[in-house]
């Protein structure tokens, strides 16, 4: 898995973060190109999606927990493109294997079409390296562009700071195999994990946490946020 982002300057988009983030982008899976998708209207294929890059970065600081928390849960990046086109490629990790795919989609304003592409399992190290990268680069160029308060910066501020915390990572893993945001986590969901965590440890405790029906996982109030920031 590999991104590549050629960056825009002076682009057009009327938000500061999409004008500074702004590139030709590229997601290659087994160095397939899973951006590459071919334009029926002008007949041809572009081996690049022009998209500001901060919401695709966003999207996976945001969901990091939840994806390598949760077991056997897919993430498509396709939830982050907010109004811009991106491939159909999932993300997912089963505990020990990393994996990446992408499938054949169309999308219509703009009317593309994305081919499918391979199938790319990855340790762990080696996916957090590759996602950490990318985003450190987005939350680069926006610092580099005097935003440097932006929500990608302040994402992965607090992400950096979890993954160098043993203690702090166990717990933001455990709450992303909930499948909520450790950062924002109601006082009901903490203490669940809590309370599991007495029964459970190592992948038991994150197999048990994402398998657990989020409609029933709890007898307590979930209206007070425990601020874990």
């Amino acid at each position: 898995m590999r991104f590549s982002t050629e960056w825009v300057d002076q682009g057009p988009n009327a938000s500061a973060e999409e004008r500074a983030t702004l590139c030709r982008l590229s997601l290659y899976v087994l160095e397939e190109n899973a951006c590459r998708f071919f334009d029926p209207v002008s007949n041809r294929t572009c081996d690049h999606v022009t998209v500001p890059a901060v919401h695709l970065a966003e999207g996976l600081a945001t969901d990091w927990w939840s994806i390598f928390g949760g077991r056997d849960r897919e993430h498509t990046i396709r939830k982050y493109r907010t109004g811009f086109v991106l491939p159909d490629v999932t993300l997912g990790f089963d505990g020990s294997t990393f994996e990446i795919r992408g499938a054949q989609c169309a999308s219509t304003k703009p009317d593309v079409r994305f081919r499918q592409v391979g199938r790319e399992g990855l340790t762990r190290a080696a996916a957090e390296a590759t996602l950490a990268k990318f985003i450190e680069d987005v939350a680069a160029r926006l610092a580099t562009a005097g935003l440097s308060d932006s929500e990608v910066a302040l994402r992965w501020s607090h992400l950096s700071r979890s993954l160098d915390n043993p203690d702090e990572r166990v717990f933001c893993e455990a709450a992303g195999a909930l499948g909520v945001d450790p950062y924002g986590i109601s006082e009901a969901d903490a203490t669940f994990i809590e309370q599991a965590a007495e029964l459970f440890s190592g992948e038991a405790l994150l197999e048990f946490l994402a398998g657990v029906d989020s409609t029933r996982r709890s007898p307590w109030d979930a209206s007070v946020t425990a601020d874990r920031r």
